[in-house]
């Protein structure tokens, strides 16, 4: 049965204040919250706000999903991905869904017998954040106000992934001062310049979040070597293969370096080949 009907618009409404109100500082709390909101007073079968983590399709809110429900799964053929993908914050509607597509590639439509999907994409500053949905196990034609009120929470999920991701930069900030700050102090107090090598790679690896970390030297005879190695756990170290290598083997990074400019690639993939 349906919680709200279409002439509760006041008692929707309120709700919707009385919730964006309430919402605290915990993201994965006001994602369940909002994604509970919506599944309610649109009177679904259930709801869930899915964002991509680690290459995953997974359910960062939840409401009413049946206790089989898989919240992590590859999102390709999914429509909820679909919809991240859309450029478009038009609410996406598929109606029938047996005789659709989905009915072979989303495994949720025919596991709980699913009729209608409505969802919309949660756009933040930095671009798609994931999408908020609700389904039905009959058909259903949203009215306008569905529609809206889906577009509300969707904004509300992007405010709160703003948030999200202004946190985690500002504690990055902190632990990238904290880091300095502690190689500072490690500085003044060397006494083995080895073991100094292999502290302040191991802190800044840690910090960074990074899989590994070098330190080379340049030699007289134009070779370069790799003085010092920190690896994460799991990782294969390579500091034996990286002894006395030619700087002609890599002169586009050796010339980068030797001017003092920095090397960046956020995605290994987007070195170009001469590089």
């Amino acid at each position: 049965s349906r919680d709200y009907l279409p002439g509760d618009s006041a008692e929707r409404i309120l709700e919707i204040n009385h919730t964006l109100l309430n919402l605290g500082h915990d993201f994965a709390a006001n994602c369940n919250k909002l994604t509970s909101l919506c599944g309610r007073i649109l009177g679904a079968a259930c709801a869930l706000y899915n964002r991509i983590q680690d290459g995953m399709l997974f359910s960062a809110g939840e409401w009413n999903t049946p206790e089989d429900y898989n919240p992590i799964d590859k999102p390709e053929g999914h429509i909820c991905y679909d919809v991240i993908l859309r450029n478009s914050r038009d609410v996406f509607v598929v109606k029938n869904l047996p005789d659709t597509i989905y009915a072979v590639t989303d495994p949720n439509v025919a596991r709980y017998s699913l009729r209608t999907y409505m969802g919309c994409q949660v756009v933040s500053a930095s671009g798609s954040a994931g999408s908020i949905c609700v389904v039905f196990q009959e058909d259903y034609e949203p009215s306008e106000e569905d529609k809206h009120i889906l577009g509300i929470i969707a904004s509300a999920l992007a405010a709160e992934e703003e948030k999200l991701r202004a946190a985690e930069e500002l504690n990055r900030r902190l632990s990238y001062e904290k880091l300095l700050s502690r190689l500072s102090v490690m500085a003044v107090q060397v006494k083995d310049l080895g073991s100094f090598f292999d502290k302040i790679l191991e802190d800044m690896g840690k910090t960074l979040q990074v899989c590994r970390a070098y330190i080379f030297s340049y030699n007289n005879d134009n070779t370069i070597t790799n003085i010092a190695e920190w690896c994460a756990p799991g990782v294969t170290p390579q500091i034996q293969n990286l002894q006395s290598l030619p700087v002609g083997i890599a002169p586009w990074w050796n010339d980068t370096l030797s001017k003092g400019d920095n090397i960046s690639f956020p995605n290994s993939n987007d070195i170009p080949d001469e590089k």
